[in-house]
């Protein structure tokens, strides 16, 4: 089957908005997330949030670990989730974890005007699996505790696991 496929049927069920998170979470992520996405790149249409509920829930964490070590919590950035979600189902397809080989376009296909980007990429059994990995992997809790403004998650169930991408731009 075809990366496309795959996350094609990850689409389904999706939901807008966020699910409920911790009160302290919430309280923290209310400020930032009335910020909004950044501007669609020029000739792109402009997409409605497309979240599964597993997104929501990474999403979350990221920002709560952030917020209780005094970062910033980050808001979702949806075209970046979106695009997030395209790399998982390819890694899926694959059955293989990989970062994308090509992190500068893909930056370049949210905004132009970036000023840093970087990704991390997990499979587990849970969200509480993944984050919990990322958070004892020291370059990988680096890159949720950096210097950014947005993050996109993308997550997609194959076989038993989650195959997750998470990304960060400012």
């Amino acid at each position: 089957m075809h990366p496309h496929h795959d996350r094609a049927r990850a689409r389904t069920g999706r939901r807008r908005g966020l699910r409920a998170v911790t009160t302290a979470t919430a309280l923290a992520l209310g400020a930032a997330l009335a910020v909004g996405p950044l501007a669609t790149p020029v000739g792109a249409a402009p997409t409605a949030p497309s979240r599964t509920t597993q997104e929501d829930e990474m999403a979350s964490k990221i920002s709560g670990s952030r917020w209780l070590s005094g970062r910033s919590p980050l808001p979702f950035h949806d075209v970046m989730g979106d695009h997030a979600s395209g790399w998982s189902g390819h890694m899926a397809w694959m059955n293989d974890l990989q970062h994308h080989p090509d992190l500068t376009s893909e930056a370049n296909k949210i905004t132009t005007s970036w000023g840093g980007f970087a990704e991390i990429v997990g499979r587990g059994p849970s969200v509480a699996a993944v984050h919990d990995a990322f958070m004892r992997s020291p370059a990988h809790r680096d890159k949720i505790m950096g210097n950014w403004s947005w993050q996109g998650v993308g997550i997609v169930e194959s076989g038993g696991q989650l195959w997750v991408t998470v990304r960060f731009l400012r």
